[in-house]
């Protein structure tokens, strides 16, 4: 035997029965562990959103970090002659402690025969085998 129970449309209207939509697992984009939550959200934590953002920081910017170290090497090579009272070193003793002569961050033209090399703030002129430093 059937029993049939109506109700009026409008509290059917009013019963809830959760979320009608299926909602598929979220995974947080860092470690994977499952998100509970917001449905927009993509981490599970604070350290996993800034583990992400600075792999892919690291891993977009890789070659600026690359040249910056070596304009940095150059300019603390530069810095110790010029602390040590030295104006004029050659360029083999340059190249073997490291320096890259391809790396500077400007360059300006005083006259024909002299090309002002910039790193930083320090000033290099190449003549012959030499190389002469100041700020």
């Amino acid at each position: 035997m059937n029993i049939y129970v109506s109700a009026p449309h409008s509290v059917l209207d009013t019963i809830t029965f959760g979320n009608m939509k299926s909602n598929p697992k979220r995974y947080c984009l860092e470690c994977g562990k499952i998100l509970h939550g917001r449905s927009d959200k993509k981490f599970c934590n604070d350290i996993c959103r800034s583990a992400y953002a600075n792999k892919r920081y690291k891993t977009t910017h890789s070659e600026i970090f690359r040249i910056h170290r070596i304009l940095l090497r150059n300019h603390h090579l530069l810095e110790e002659y010029l602390q040590n009272g030295f104006s004029q070193i050659s360029v083999r003793e340059l190249y073997l402690r490291g320096f890259n002569f391809d790396y500077f961050t400007s360059i300006h033209t005083k006259s024909c025969r002299h090309i002002e090399i910039f790193c930083f703030d320090i000033r290099y002129i190449i003549l012959d085998n030499d190389v002469k430093i100041w700020r």
